[in-house]
């Protein structure tokens, strides 16, 4: 029966708080991506609709307007350059529509995809300034996104596992003494009873295995690509939250421009 080393218990306890703890934080990060990419879905197929109706829009009034360029060249008011200007217009419009209307069934494959066919039709694609969802607070210093940021905090706590796992290693300096104990039962003649003896011994190895040493070495491998990655990883986090709310103060501007060309058409 192996016994524990000096502070191998505890380390191992440690080791396995981590590894809950680890494993809780992936939980949350997975459940936010799938969150995520199921919203990206949906505005999209909501962007690939709006697109859709603009073109279809377009080519209308593109097939209006070469209609009535044809009337015209056919009265001797316009050339026939205008009238070929007018169905190249007509052309692009049709082909903008096609490619607008493939992106919608894209856009609605991969809805499909992710929440199925019976959850699809369940989907109201209604208003869309009904279903538009707040911009979160972000703060002047992002810096204290730092701990707050999911894909952080699973680095955080997968660089803990791997500290945890590097001082179990330090630990484990050698292999573990063996608690022996040996039973035995017999007799010297026959017709005496039985005798039966019990023997506890303890062994303990001397010298430092080959093994942990290369155990230590993998922990502590893993523990500096834990360090590296979790250096990488919250630089590129931070400077998604940086870049996404200037596209957010660009897409705002634009809106306003925008109202602005419609108030005055």
């Amino acid at each position: 029966m192996p016994l524990w080393l000096w502070n191998e218990r505890s380390s191992s306890i440690n080791l396995a708080d981590a590894e809950y703890k680890k494993l809780l934080s992936q939980y949350y990060l997975s459940q936010l991506r799938i969150a995520a990419e199921v919203r990206d879905a949906y505005w999209n197929y909501q962007k690939s609709k709006i697109e859709s109706d603009l073109a279809l829009r377009r080519h209308e009034n593109a097939k209006s307007l070469a209609l009535d360029v044809e009337k015209r060249f056919k009265a001797g008011d316009l050339s026939r350059a205008d009238l070929h200007q007018a169905n190249g217009a007509l052309a692009s419009s049709e082909a903008f529509l096609v490619e607008a209307q493939a992106n919608v069934i894209n856009a609605e494959q991969r809805v499909r995809t992710l929440l199925g066919s019976e959850y699809l039709k369940k989907i109201q694609f209604g208003d869309i300034a009904k279903n538009i969802e707040p911009l979160p607070k972000v703060p002047e210093n992002l810096s204290g996104l730092d701990s707050s940021l999911p894909i952080v905090a699973a680095l955080v706590d997968q660089l803990e596992v791997a500290k945890k796992a590097v001082d179990l290693a330090k630990s484990q300096t050698r292999a573990s003494p063996q608690l022996q104990i040996w039973t035995t039962k017999g007799r010297e003649v026959y017709g005496v009873p039985y005798q039966q003896s019990v023997a506890v011994g303890l062994r303990i190895p001397f010298g430092s295995d080959a093994r942990n040493t290369n155990r230590l070495a993998s922990a502590t491998a893993e523990m500096v690509d834990s360090e590296v990655r979790l250096s990488y990883e919250r630089e590129s986090a931070l400077s998604n939250v940086e870049s996404n709310v200037a596209l957010v103060k660009s897409a705002q501007m634009k809106l306003g421009a925008a109202d602005k060309r419609s108030n005055l058409a």
